[in-house]
């Protein structure tokens, strides 16, 4: 069954200006249908078409809480000419673009060097976005509303905040709820702190404010969500003092809040279509584990430990139910900052050198205490 569009209505949203007021039950119904959006059960997502196959170089980006987080970050992002900022718009640049495969021989250095970041791996989320913007239905069988947002004079830039608070939700939720079913692997915070430490907490509501107004969109295929201007992006492997002039800059963040956000990075698993491996890591969570990472703190192992999805019949060997340190059960600094050259690029060298994170390969108690003997 196709989605469906709904009546006219009598104020729908003109681009430019500010987005009308929500009810109630348009918040209400809205947040159910982003939920139902990036349902995590690879059968429904193939039902509904948000999947998006498997695999370390993909076509088309993932629907799922993590990359509308991304996008909402992305969406207030600047243009070159200082203009923008959550204004429900992304750079279409590089969009669609399946890299090359670090692990295929047959791809190495046939790709340009990439310098700044992009959008790509936004495209589905987009456009199932929009779904929910201009029909009444989708993803239900159901109408949801009596009008869509857009003819009923929401701007796509409200919609688009909403579906990141409804994202954070979510993601607060599957990281407090690690606390206490992944804590021997991924969300370690349990065990290196306590538990209090390791759950979440609200100060105050997550308040949904509207009124933030839409790009005016070029496109020559007129999706309104595609902006007509470049986007200032950061280098992609840029130094810390790059990373926070970035911030200061585009976003007007002092150092430490900026920081802070990084830790977003850490529910991300790794880059798609870069042609890179390994450079992206964290928990899975939102968690301080993202700055342990970083900083060598001392944690238990979990070289292929831990999952995301809480088990289920065909990962429930990733659980683990006991956490691995040192021979006397103590965690360990375990990681080291190496160079690596990206073999799958096309430069004189063989590849742009950078600096990223590793520990030594299967790395199980009688290996580390062999390895811990080196040190």
């Amino acid at each position: 069954m196709d989605p469906t569009p709904g009546p006219l209505g009598e104020t729908p949203y003109i681009p430019g200006t500010p987005g009308g007021q929500w009810t109630d039950d348009e918040v209400l119904a809205t947040r159910l249908r982003v939920l139902q959006m990036i349902h995590p059960h690879w059968g429904v997502k193939k039902a509904q078409g948000t999947w998006n196959g498997v695999g370390a170089v993909t076509e088309i980006g993932q629907v799922t809480e993590n990359t509308i987080l991304r996008l909402v970050f992305h969406d207030c992002g600047k243009y070159t000419d200082g203009t923008g900022g959550c204004d429900g718009c992304i750079d279409w640049k590089g969009m669609n673009h399946a890299g090359p495969s670090a692990n295929n021989k047959a791809d190495y250095y046939g790709t340009e060097p990439i310098d700044k970041t992009d959008n790509n791996g936004m495209d589905q989320i987009t456009e199932k976005l929009e779904l929910i913007y201009t029909t009444i239905d989708w993803p239900f069988q159901n109408a949801s509303l009596e009008m869509s947002l857009q003819q009923s004079g929401k701007s796509r830039a409200d919609l688009w905040d909403l579906a990141g608070l409804v994202a954070l939700e979510r993601t607060l939720e599957r990281a407090n709820r690690a606390c206490d079913l992944d804590y021997h692997a991924r969300q370690q915070v349990t065990l290196l702190e306590n538990r209090d430490k390791c759950e979440i907490k609200l100060k105050k509501p997550l308040k949904f404010l509207t009124g933030r107004s839409d790009c005016l969109s070029e496109d020559p295929e007129g999706r309104g969500y595609v902006a007509s201007k470049a986007e200032v992006h950061p280098k992609m492997f840029g130094d810390a003092k790059h990373v926070i002039d970035f911030g200061k800059t585009i976003f007007g963040m002092d150092a430490e809040h900026w920081t802070a956000l990084q830790a977003i990075h850490g529910i991300v698993h790794s880059p798609k279509n870069l042609g890179i491996k390994y450079t992206w890591f964290g928990s899975g969570y939102i968690s301080n584990m993202y700055f342990k990472l970083i900083a060598n703190k001392k944690r238990y192992l979990f070289d292929a430990g831990g999952d995301l999805s809480f088990g289920g019949a065909e990962a429930a060997k990733n659980i683990f139910r006991t956490a691995v340190g040192d021979p006397d059960g103590n965690p360990v600094a375990q990681n080291g900052w190496r160079a690596s050259c990206m073999m799958a690029w096309n430069t004189t060298e063989g590849g742009l050198v950078y600096s990223g994170q590793h520990q030594p390969q299967h790395l199980t108690l009688p290996t580390l205490t062999r390895w811990l003997k080196d040190v």
